[in-house]
């Protein structure tokens, strides 16, 4: 990534800053070449320090090639035996490219879902994201794509971070919340519970009991 600065006598500092910060939360210009197990293509953005994938993760295979188990059926959900995935309302052409996949915990703690240099956020990364972008309540706003028609999901957001977060919703069995809630995966977990992202109106960062299925969004290692 390049950074130009003109130093203007007695102003270069001030220059320096703002040029700096321009590039702070954007697009990588550099642009990053991301690519899954499964050969979707990825896009990048630059927000503070961390990088993040754009969209959300669509694989149906591990780094490493090994397929995930389609779970299209709710007691796989209800009783997970393998680390696997499925698209909301088991459709992947209406909900492939805009929402990714709904992942099972056991495929996030598997340490090889998203793509070689990249990983699942946990709390911690998730809250530095959070906190840069101004806390719970405003970084909402400037995460959420635009969604046409999605209820309780267009109204105040600006997007302007670039993290273009879409609502696709969650499962627990039956499926839930489609272009109403978002949820992603967070790394960490309990021996009885995981945490996940919420983004609504705010942003919650919750823990709950394993048998969900909720969006995978990878940040750079």
């Amino acid at each position: 990534m390049k950074i130009n600065i003109l130093k203007i006598e007695g102003q270069g500092l001030v220059v320096f800053f703002l040029l700096l910060f321009a590039v702070s939360c954007k697009k990588d210009d550099d642009e990053i070449s991301i690519t899954d197990a499964d050969g979707n293509h990825y896009h990048s953005v630059v927000i503070g320090f961390q990088t993040w994938m754009v969209e959300n993760l669509m694989t149906t295979r591990l780094n490493d090639g090994t397929p995930l188990s389609n779970l299209t059926d709710a007691w796989d959900w209800i009783q997970p035996g393998s680390p696997g995935y499925c698209w909301y309302d088991n459709d992947a052409s209406s909900n492939k490219l805009l929402y990714g996949a709904l992942y099972n915990f056991m495929a996030v703690n598997s340490s090889r879902l998203c793509p070689e240099g990249w990983h699942v956020p946990d709390d911690h990364e998730w809250t530095t994201l959070i906190d840069y972008l101004g806390g719970d309540s405003i970084a909402s706003s400037k995460m959420r794509e635009a969604v046409s028609g999605a209820p309780g999901w267009s109204s105040g957001n600006t997007n302007s971070s670039g993290f273009s977060a879409h609502p696709g919703g969650f499962r627990g069995g039956a499926f839930f919340s489609l272009r109403t809630l978002g949820y992603w995966w967070s790394a960490s977990s309990t021996a009885s519970l995981n945490s996940y992202l919420e983004i609504t109106s705010k942003c919650k960062q919750e823990a709950f009991s394993y048998g969900f299925g909720f969006s995978v969004r990878c940040l750079k290692d």
